[in-house]
């Protein structure tokens, strides 16, 4: 009947769909997908049912810029998860806190602003760990490199590096934890290592999963939870009501290192200094 239909609201997803981030971006849509479905089967939402808007931004800042602009157009938009890389996050996150939607970022940001989140660990406190992680192995006789940039700039770097005759092992951030990498730089990539951003303790994701589809499925999680929270406070969801619940929500996770054996990104356990 006429008037009967359940009020939407819409969820912006912003990564990389196309080009060489496109295999990221078709690990995060399925998971995301499931999760804001299970919301609306669930009657997580009471009324109100949640879609999803997904668009690329090519891993490129002004792209991702652009869509975050995209997004703000439309008054259902009331949240955004993403984008995936540090430099795209940072490229997004003025134009959606001008708006007033906000924004919970998967990549490390620093000082954010009001509305916008992370489920990334400060970056000093990132360099920090890499820093930490860097004098271990060098107590333990390995020559190592902390690394500040990306992927696609870290693989032509370790080719040049291991043509050269160097053996040093690369450490890096979340944005080095890339499939890309492997491709681009092949065996010259064995050995990284890398701090990813890891999911909150005590949430509910699939440990078959990708670091980043855990991300994003916590993400979608989180989201899911603070439209729930807005919609039972005040009787319906709003940009300003989710970011209030986001803030109440303390948002937190810490990292997980991989290294690349044999190909592929692995989950590495760090040994612990015994007590004297």
């Amino acid at each position: 009947m006429p008037g009967d239909a359940a009020p939407v609201v819409k969820i912006g997803l912003i990564g990389p769909f196309e080009g060489l981030g496109r295999p990221l971006g078709y690990e995060l849509l399925p998971v995301v997908k499931a999760a804001l479905a299970e919301a609306n089967d669930g009657g997580q939402l009471g009324r109100y049912r949640v879609a999803l808007v997904a668009l690329n931004d090519d891993l490129d800042p002004q792209t991702a810029a652009a869509q975050a602009h995209a997004l703000a157009q439309d008054p259902d938009l009331i949240a955004v998860l993403g984008p995936w890389t540090s430099a795209t996050a940072a490229a997004a996150a003025p134009m959606l806190a001008q708006a007033g939607i906000p924004l919970l970022a998967t990549a490390p940001l620093s000082a954010p602003s009001t509305g916008i989140y992370t489920l990334c660990p400060d970056p000093e406190e990132i360099y920090a760990a890499l820093e930490a992680e860097a004098e271990r192995l060098a107590t333990a006789g390995s020559v190592t490199r902390v690394y500040a940039g990306d992927a696609a700039a870290a693989a032509d770097d370790l080719i040049r590096w291991r043509v050269a005759g160097g053996e040093d092992v690369l450490i890096g951030g979340p944005d080095l934890a890339r499939a890309w990498l492997i491709d681009q730089a092949g065996v010259a990539a064995e050995g990284t290592r890398a701090a990813v951003c890891a999911p909150a303790v005590g949430t509910t994701t699939d440990g078959a999963l990708s670091p980043a589809a855990r991300l994003a499925t916590a993400g979608a999680q989180t989201l899911v939870d603070a439209l729930a929270a807005d919609i039972t406070a005040h009787g319906r969801p709003t940009r300003a009501g989710v970011s209030a619940a986001l803030a109440g929500h303390s948002v937190q996770t810490g990292l997980t290192w991989y290294q690349v054996e044999d190909g592929q990104w692995v989950e590495v356990k760090l040994q612990k200094e015994s007590s004297p």
